[in-house]
């Protein structure tokens, strides 16, 4: 493609003037890692269709490359032939080193956050670990614990707003074979404030299960021959929003 019009927007978003731009190649532009977008685009373009906002980056005059975000549409003449293209740039720099920080930052938290669960895990054996304290009250304890700290951990991923339902779940059952789990249901959002309550609640679920299946197992599997399922259900508004069968293997 080449550049037939060039506006005081892109003379400060790519350092050149009007005269340096107009009549030149686009892909002067164009970085070398991303000259494939441009057939791309022109094959779109082509074909009449609108190159929906994507973000990218492109080589400013001094060699510098700029986080942009663009949109490219076909210009149509008076006959309805598509004679060029239209594509609009805009600088998201700023926008993109503001993730690239928040990144930074809330891995530095989680870091810190996973340091402050392994030293009450460690002060917790040591002091719970003493005489008149059960083995089964101590692993129920760092239990919990570690299942907060993998909560916080899926936090993190949506920039600590919120999380999963179905990842919350799949993470708390992961010391068990997955054929021994059904997750089924719509995507369920979790905000912030509930999600270590959920975490928590659904691994006291998986305690009581796992001690209850210890107990019937042998009897389930004799007297069920087909399989052993109990279920757990969330429920918005009187509509089952999300499931959990839980399957004892034949």
């Amino acid at each position: 493609m080449t550049i037939t019009n060039w506006n005081v927007a892109a003379e400060k978003l790519y350092g050149y003037s009007r005269d340096e731009a107009v009549g030149k190649s686009v892909l002067m532009l164009v970085p070398e890692d991303r000259r494939d977008e441009e057939p791309e685009i022109l094959r779109k373009v082509s074909a009449g269709k609108v190159v929906e906002p994507y973000e990218t980056q492109r080589r400013r005059k001094d060699g510098r490359l700029v986080d942009v975000q663009l949109s490219v549409s076909p210009i149509y003449d008076g006959s309805g032939k598509i004679i060029g293209a239209s594509k609009i740039s805009q600088d998201i720099t700023a926008r993109k080193e503001a993730e690239r920080l928040q990144a930074v930052l809330t891995g530095e938290l989680n870091h810190r956050v996973k340091n402050v669960f392994a030293t009450v895990i460690a002060i917790a054996k040591q002091t719970l670990g003493r005489e008149g304290t059960g083995q089964d009250e101590v692993d129920a304890f760092q239990e919990r614990l570690t299942s907060m700290a993998k909560a916080h951990d899926l936090l993190t991923h949506r920039d600590w707003q919120r999380a999963d339902l179905s990842a919350l779940v799949r993470q708390v059952l992961e010391p068990y074979p997955p054929e021994c789990f059904e997750i089924e249901g719509i995507p369920v959002l979790l905000p912030q404030r509930a999600v270590v309550s959920f975490s928590l609640a659904i691994h006291s679920w998986r305690r009581m299960l796992q001690s209850t299946a210890h107990c019937l197992l042998p009897k389930a599997r004799s007297r069920y021959p087909g399989g052993l399922r109990t279920a757990m259900r969330a429920r918005k508004q009187g509509y089952i929003s999300g499931g959990l069968n839980t399957v004892v293997p034949q």
